[in-house]
């Protein structure tokens, strides 16, 4: 368990797996010490068969705010042009991830999370350029009865 302020793993450290940042944040939370009090490990003295299981709690958790679904037809009449460029840079931004992992291996210069925004803002701009605003739907007129 950390004694000095310096020595708690940060979780915000990039570098770091999601695995290992939940299990730091876990810690943090829980002040170092198990339910039964015990000092909590740093995850290198971690077991194996607990850091799997923090794998798959990441793993379970990241699928499920990655997951890009097709929108229904009625999802999409719904949109404005605000709710379209949100929803693009969304899902732009998560597929654009992999740009960070990169970076995190050492497989590309600069920013990964900055060159997911690029992207995502290039991806807006041209949606705003191209843009159709959908006719307001013709007035019904009144029925005779």
């Amino acid at each position: 368990m950390p004694d000095e302020e310096e020595d708690t793993p940060s979780t915000a450290a990039p570098a770091l797996e999601p695995a290992e940042l939940a299990y730091n944040a876990y810690c943090q939370n829980r002040n170092w010490k198990a339910v039964n009090g015990d000092p909590l490990p740093l995850w290198p003295d971690v077991k194996d068969d607990i850091k799997a299981a923090w794998h798959a709690a990441a793993d379970a958790v990241h699928n499920n705010f990655t997951e890009l679904r097709l929108l229904t037809d009625a999802e999409i009449d719904k949109m404005d042009l605000n709710e379209a460029t949100a929803q693009l840079s969304n899902r732009i931004y998560k597929v654009c991830l992999l740009y960070e992992q990169l970076e995190h291996r050492g497989r590309v210069r600069g920013n990964g999370h900055h060159c997911a925004q690029q992207i995502s803002k290039q991806a807006e701009d041209l949606l705003r350029e191209r843009w159709i605003t959908p006719d307001p739907a013709p007035a019904t007129p009144p029925t005779k009865t």
